[in-house]
């Protein structure tokens, strides 16, 4: 017997080591692979939040506010998910390489499919109806984020609650000629001084209406603004946009379709009842 065999059975001995049975292997190596499978869908669903933020953010308001390239990214990146994306794509290759044949994989590569999966799956949740739910789900499983800085995690709703930086939105109260009283998301009532201020032209300033305001802070509870738009989520408002002008295209093509095929038929009836008409004088005239 050699010296290593020797050594090893009176390690085993001493220390009491048991076999392991097979079935705790196998549950072993099944929980390691939905732990894997969650962690997936997981950082699919930051990567999901993170396409929502960036598309949803108004990055001209940040240039027309006269942020900087680096403010523009610091607010408008979202850091905390990216955060959590990297957290689930860790854990992901960290079970995987726990189960029977995950050692085999170089962690490069696992990083690098995990990653490849959570950016195509989490793009398709955010381009499907799948979208609102999801997010919701991983926002509702982290408590209190939507008090987290914006700098960490950018919502359309954070990036217009910073009136000491120039962008302020909220619901309009009331209305003149001069100015609008404000409620914010914070639930703090603005006067918003709008003489001189270039107002879109769906914008009516309306009571109830939300709306965004580009301006400057001139004390506690005023606001001078340079620029009113009406309150919309950027790429989703574009697209039911879009989706309804070419809905309403079609519609309007199909009625002036209608139209012409009634135009047609009653020209039709005209013609045949004219012709009825000749051949009945025809029959008197002959008769």
């Amino acid at each position: 017997m050699s010296a290593l065999t020797q050594k090893t059975l009176q390690e085993i001995t001493e220390k009491n080591i048991q076999p392991i049975s097979r079935w705790q292997i196998e549950t072993k190596n099944n929980v390691y692979w939905v732990g894997t499978l969650f962690l997936v869908v997981f950082s699919a669903l930051a990567t999901a939040v993170s396409f929502h933020a960036i598309f949803e953010i108004d990055w001209q308001a940040y240039q027309k506010a006269h942020f900087s390239w680096i403010e523009m990214l610091l607010s408008g990146v979202p850091i905390f998910s990216l955060l959590l994306l990297a957290s689930f794509l860790w854990g992901s290759v960290f079970f995987l390489q726990h189960t029977r044949r995950g050692y085999r994989y170089p962690i490069g590569v696992l990083f690098g499919v995990f990653f490849f999966s959570s950016v195509s799956l989490g793009y398709f949740i955010e381009e499907s109806p799948l979208n609102d739910p999801a997010e919701r789900f991983l926002l509702q499983s982290l408590p209190h984020i939507e008090k987290l800085p914006v700098s960490l995690f950018p919502t359309t709703k954070q990036q217009w609650s910073q009136p000491e930086r120039g962008l302020l939105g909220g619901v309009v109260l009331q209305s003149d000629e001069k100015s609008i009283e404000l409620l914010d998301s914070a639930q703090k009532t603005w006067t918003v001084e709008y003489t001189g201020a270039e107002v879109s032209d769906d914008t009516k300033l309306q009571i109830d209406d939300e709306v965004k305001i580009i301006g400057s802070q001139s004390d506690e509870d005023t606001f001078h603004a340079t620029e009113i738009q009406k309150w919309e989520n950027s790429h989703r408002q574009e697209e039911d946009s879009d989706e309804e002008h070419v809905e309403s295209k079609r519609s309007s093509e199909e009625s002036e379709d209608d139209s012409q095929e009634e135009d047609d038929h009653e020209e039709e009836q005209d013609e045949h009842e004219e012709d009825e008409q000749d051949d009945h004088e025809e029959d008197e005239t002959d008769s």
